[in-house]
């Protein structure tokens, strides 16, 4: 039940991103047009940091619902408990990287922080912010991968949903 909230508030913060890069994105497009003598040097900046954003936070929603790639054809060969087996520890490897990430990630942001890194461009943005993205969607990535390791080992579909039709594996 918390993984389905949690997956309801990254879609509609991932939702909210993509709005705010489409506005940003519209509003420098047509002040470059209608009025150039006003176009800031920072709107492509802003759609980058907002892309990286929502990217993150819907990787972290993919593996919510299972969705990211992986060898279904070789799955389909395998027996349920051998299945079970593979995902567990393919849950256990992916966790292990996002926690790698969200250490590492960490360091960079407080280094950021520490010695004040700004953009290049003329909106001058604290970079820690920007990098901020990479620990916090791993975050998200690790806690979505325990939520699936604790359903796969209970024996449950690891997907956030329970459709009907659903095979435990």
């Amino acid at each position: 039940m918390i993984g389905r909230a949690l997956d309801r508030v990254e879609t509609w913060i991932v939702g909210i991103l993509g709005l705010a890069m489409l506005a940003v994105a519209f509003v420098q497009v047509l002040a470059r047009y209608v009025l150039p003598s006003l176009v800031a040097g920072g709107g492509e900046e802003i759609v980058v940091y907002l892309f990286v954003w929502a990217s993150m936070i819907a990787c972290a929603g993919a593996v919510t619902r299972w969705a990211h790639v992986r060898a279904d054809l070789l799955l389909r060969a395998l027996s349920p408990f051998q299945v079970r087996a593979v995902e567990a520890f393919n849950a256990l490897a992916a966790g292990g990287f996002c926690a790698l990430l969200v250490w590492y990630g960490w360091e960079v942001v407080d280094i950021a922080i520490l010695i004040d890194e700004r953009s290049q461009t003329g909106i001058s943005f604290p970079m820690w912010m920007y990098y901020l993205a990479l620990p916090a969607g791993a975050l998200l990535m690790l806690v979505a991968y325990v939520q699936a390791l604790h359903r796969i080992l209970s024996g449950r579909p690891p997907a956030a949903s329970d459709r009907p039709g659903e095979e435990a594996i």
